[in-house]
This record gives structure tokens, sequence and C-alpha cells, in this order.
């Protein structure tokens, strides 16, 4: 249930609406009860409130009809350009980050403010009454509206700052790679997989392996699209419920087609028959990928970026470097965490559901292949992927992950020997590789690799 929970959490998140929906209704509710401040509180009755009392049913009605007016003029106004700032994010980098032009609470406080204030005059209108035998004017009402209005201009001026900074391309690397900081803290926090160790492990997985080849179940997917999310307590629950091993073809991220095998199961005992339909609602399909259970998502959002910077009709190199240095930090975090086990058990230490694993080489591929393959002949952005599966190189704790990092730099090696053609520049990038592949093998640190730069520059 937490992760359906936490899948609708998201989708709110990323909608422009609720925020203004939001304050609108706290709108609604203000222009409800400002009248029992006329009634309680009216500033006729009390002479420190006599200010407050000067402004006449006209005056109040022309002052809230004025701010109404205005206010749905700049909300056209706000939204206009905020499209405007879609269409060019959509365009220099890429739509995958519209996202989190949507997710940015800046933007929805401020359509908010201005949807909410004119509403609210609206509302409040409808309460001036001008007649011969008494006229009703909503002091307090009219107040607030006041109040609303100097604060809808205070956040014009905020949207306007906000807007021009936040399509700025290092700002925006920023807040991509907060984003990913924190699906790394989510998907993969540091006491992960501290409990898989003392876990009893009374089934042979090889043995298993073998039965789910000979009497393995298929379950087909009934509905196609990116996996979002896997119901992961849910899924061992049923399992235990249904002495059941699972066996997973997917992980979220993946694209699947309807039809497809979706997974393979045992049964220990008689098969149910909606068995296949409530295995498949242990799982989220949707028509794009999240973030919710897929790192590589966050990493492709920026490698997306750094792509589109190199691309002839951009080319901004620098855009890309600072791509390279940030997904580098997040791989050098990742190196040093527990990954989750593809085997889940249940609370009796019974293996109920085997999974596809997310593994360190993966995340490195899909974070430094694309980059490298457009970025072939371009020495500065060589020369920054070799310095970033350096510092990459200095953190990790596992013999396959200095294997991928190895990988990599040979392959940085191979291309750069038959694109770059200036002997200098190959090799200052041949000088690069050896130092990574150095430090991989001897482990030297970071500071010997300084000394030894800083000799052959000082005399």
């Amino acid at each position: 249930m937490s992760t359906l929970i936490n899948h609708w959490l998201t989708k709110l998140r990323s909608s422009l609406w609720l925020i203004p929906s939001c304050m609108t209704i706290a709108a609604i509710l203000l222009s409800l009860s400002v009248p029992y401040l006329d009634v309680e509180f009216s500033p006729k009755k009390r002479e420190s409130l006599w200010w407050l009392s000067n402004m006449g049913p006209e005056g109040a009605m022309t002052l809230l009809a004025t701010i109404a007016g205005s206010m749905i003029t700049i909300a056209g106004v706000v939204f206009s350009i905020t499209i405007v700032a879609l269409a060019l994010a959509s365009s220099q980098f890429g739509p995958r980050l519209l996202g989190n032009f949507m997710r940015d609470r800046g933007n929805q406080l401020v359509l908010g403010t201005f949807v909410a204030t004119f509403l609210y005059c609206l509302l409040v209108l409808r309460t001036i009454r001008i007649e011969s035998s008494g006229d009703s004017t909503p002091y307090w009402g009219t107040l607030f509206g006041l109040i609303l209005a100097i604060c809808s201009l205070g956040v014009l001026i905020y949207f306007m700052h906000h807007i021009a900074v936040s399509i700025q391309a290092p700002n925006l690397i920023a807040a991509v790679y907060g984003e990913l900081e924190e699906v790394l803290t989510r998907l993969f926090p540091e006491h992960l997989g501290k409990e898989e160790e003392n876990r009893p492990k009374n089934e042979n997985i090889q043995k298993i392996m073998a039965r789910m080849e000979r009497e393995g179940i298929t379950i087909q997917a009934e509905v196609g699209g990116y996996l979002q999310a896997i119901k992961d307590d849910s899924l061992i629950k049923f399992a235990t419920e249904q002495n059941l091993i699972v066996l997973l073809h997917f992980r979220p991220g993946h694209f699947i087609i309807k039809g497809a095998s979706l997974a393979k199961i045992v049964v220990e005992g008689q098969i149910e028959a909606t068995i296949s339909q409530r295995i498949n609602k242990q799982l989220i399909c949707g028509p794009n990928r999240t973030q919710e259970q897929d790192i590589e998502f966050s990493v492709l959002q920026l490698v997306e970026v750094a792509v589109r910077a190199l691309s002839p009709g951009i080319n901004d190199p620098f855009t890309c470097i600072q791509c390279i240095d940030h997904l580098s930090a997040i791989l050098c975090q990742l190196a040093q965490r527990n990954f989750p086990s593809p085997y889940r058990y249940d609370s009796e230490g019974i293996l109920r559901v085997i999974a596809p694993p997310v593994t360190f080489e993966g995340v490195l591929n899909a974070a430094f292949h694309q980059i490298r393959q457009h970025g072939k002949g371009n020495v500065a952005v060589i020369i920054c992927l070799l310095e970033g599966l350096g510092r990459i190189g200095e953190t990790v704790q596992r013999n396959e992950d200095r294997e991928a990092i190895h990988r990599h730099v040979e392959m940085l090696q191979r291309g750069s020997r038959e694109s770059i053609r200036e002997k200098n520049d190959l090799e200052a990038v041949e000088d690069r590789c050896r130092q990574v592949l150095s430090l991989l093998s001897n482990g030297e640190n970071r500071s010997v690799l300084l000394m030894d730069k800083m000799s052959k520059i000082l005399p």
C-alpha cells in the first residue's frame, strides 16, 4: 500500500494544478469567513478601527473589481510565460525535464496566488449592497483583498526572477542533481543490505532456478508500458499467502509489451484461477518512466542535457562538462552504497521473489555511454570523463565496480586513438588514461596523482 500511496503522491507533486487548487479552496473559505468579522468586529463600532470604515460601498466595489480584473490579466501573462519557459526547456534540455518545471513549487505558488486573489475578490464583491434602506460594505473583506493584491505584486516580482534563474543551465543541472540525490537516498539507504547478511537462506538458489526452468508457470503481462514501480511488500505478502516463488523478468524502468512474459512462478500446491491478475496488480505501469524506483531515469535526465549540449545545433561543451561533474559526484556516492539484493525473503527467511538486480555497472553505463559516444573527438569532454572516472575510482569498494570503470577507460582510450588527430591532445588523453588505470590497479589516492601532475609542471 505504501508503494501505491507514494506513486499517487509522486503524480500529485508533478501536477501543475495541486497547489493552485488548494489555494483556491483557501480563498473560497476566506471569502465566506470575512463577513463574520464585519459583524463581530465592525469598524464603525470600534474607534481604533476608524481608518477601516472610511471607504464606502462604491469605493470597495471599485477597488475589488480593479484587483480582480488585474489579477486575472496577470495570471494569463504568468501562464503564458510558464508555457514559453516549458517550450524553451523542452527544446534545449529535453522533454523529460518538463516534469521538473511542473514540480517547481515556486511556479505553482505564483499561479495559485493570482487565481486565488481573483476568485476571492469576485466572491467578496457579491456581498456589497447599495440600497436606500442601508448599505453593506465588506470592510474586512476589502482590506484582505488589498493585502492579497500587495502580496501578488511581490509574487510577480519573484516570478520574473525565478523563471529567469530556473531556465539557466547550471541551475537546472543543480536542481536535477538535487532530485537525484533524494532518489539515491530513498532507493539506496545506508542500512540497505545489512539485514540480508544474517538472514537465513535455507534454499539453494541454483536448485530453485533449475526448478523454475522445468516447472515454472509463465505469467503474461495484461497491460503494456513502462514499469514504474513494484509493490514489493504486497508482492511478498501475496507470495507468502499462496506459497509461491516469483521470478520477475522486469525491473522499474523497463518497457513491457502487453502479452509478454512478465514473470514465472513456482507453486507449492493448488493454483488459483486469478493468480495472473493478482500478480499483474502488484506492478504499476504507465506511459513514461518515473523516478519512483528507477534511479537510471534520473541519471538519464542529466545525460540528455549533456548529449543535447554536444549536438551541432547547440554546441555547448561547458554544459556537458557540468553534467559529467554532477554524474560523477552521484556515482561516487553510489559506489559506497550497498545495492538491493535480487532475492527477497519473507519474515521467516523463505525466498519469495527474485527480481532483476540494479548494478553499479548498469548505472555507470547509463551515465557515460551516450556521452562518450556523442563526445568522441571532443578532447575537453573526454578528459572530463576520465577525470570523473578517476574520482569514482577513488571511492569504489567492490572489484566488479573497478572492472566496470576499467572498461570505460579502455573504451575512451580506443575511441580517442581513432578520432583525435592532434598529437598533443592525444597525449593528454593518454596521460589521463594511464593515471586512472594506475589508480585502479595500485590504489593510489588523489594526492599522489596531484603531486605527479605538479612535478611535470614545476621546474
